[in-house]
């Protein structure tokens, strides 16, 4: 009788035992998730106010981005010098535009890991899951059919004389041919990644240190990513201030800079290659 008295008295015994516990495992489990969550966000806020670099390094930087703005100014000067049908081959400045963007990168990480920052950082991390992949390539495209209206209503809006000169400096470095076009796609690959590593990973957040607020850094580094482009001519340069703001934005939103790089590199490409196809077509 032992035997059978035991068994009946140990199984209800066992049972509401452990749900109490199994219960408080969860909550507690739920509750250091909330909290990890949270950490991660104040640090995360906290670590946009801090400087990645020191200021020094920042104007530094900026010096030598002049210095590149008047080199390309130079540079397409003399192209439009040369005459409408002596246009020389593009690849060795596809080349150079290609060395001179991963020598920014390059600069700008010579700040950064004086303060232990490394790229993983300063580009947010790395994808944690399939959908984390899917939501940037989504806000990706987003931004490139962005892009893609805001050039047209410029195209539109925009018949000055100002325009046709802007037209005419980006044409004369459009590509022409297989192996421009092949060395056009590795130029807009490196653009999208060292210029938002450099101007949403790198400016904005030095920006948003040395001013305190999001907004006015968001609105100095397209400053600073539209006068890059001034080669391009001045309505186009203001114009890609208007992209730098926004890809900014997204790039403060999602704390990551993947969306706005493939956007970046997608938008390079379909302008320099597809498009002028579509239009020869």
């Amino acid at each position: 009788m032992n035997p059978i008295m035991t068994t009946p008295e140990s199984t209800p015994e066992s049972t509401p035992e452990s749900t109490p516990a199994s219960a408080a495992e969860s909550v507690a489990d739920s509750t250091a998730e909330s909290a990890a969550e949270c950490i991660a966000d104040a640090t995360s806020e906290n670590s946009a106010s801090v400087r990645v670099a020191s200021n020094t390094h920042t104007v530094r930087l900026l010096c030598i981005l002049a210095v590149c703005v008047a080199s390309e100014l130079m540079f397409i000067s003399r192209q439009h010098g040369t005459g409408a049908g002596s246009r020389p081959p593009m690849s060795g400045f596809y080349i150079t535009m290609m060395l001179s963007e991963w020598a920014l990168a390059y600069g700008v990480l010579q700040g950064t890991k004086r303060n232990g920052i490394g790229i993983r950082e300063l580009i947010g991390g790395s994808w944690k899951s399939p959908r984390a992949i899917a939501m940037d390539i989504l806000i990706a495209m987003g931004m490139l059919l962005s892009w893609l209206a805001m050039v047209a209503i410029a195209s539109t809006l925009t018949n000055s004389h100002n325009a046709s000169v802007a037209g005419s400096s980006v044409n004369a470095i459009l590509p022409v041919g297989i192996v421009e076009s092949i060395l056009w796609v590795g130029v807009s690959i490196t653009a999208g990644f060292s210029e938002e590593f450099a101007f949403r990973g790198y400016f904005q957040r030095q920006f948003q240190a040395m001013t305190g607020s999001v907004f006015p850094a968001i609105c100095l580094q397209a400053i600073v990513f539209g006068l890059l482009h001034l080669y391009e001519g001045v309505l186009t340069s203001l114009f890609i201030m208007v992209f730098g703001i926004l890809f900014g934005l997204v790039a403060k939103w999602r704390r990551s800079l993947r969306p706005g790089m493939l956007a970046h590199a997608w938008a390079d490409i379909i302008f320099g290659i597809v498009v002028p196809m579509i239009a020869r077509a």
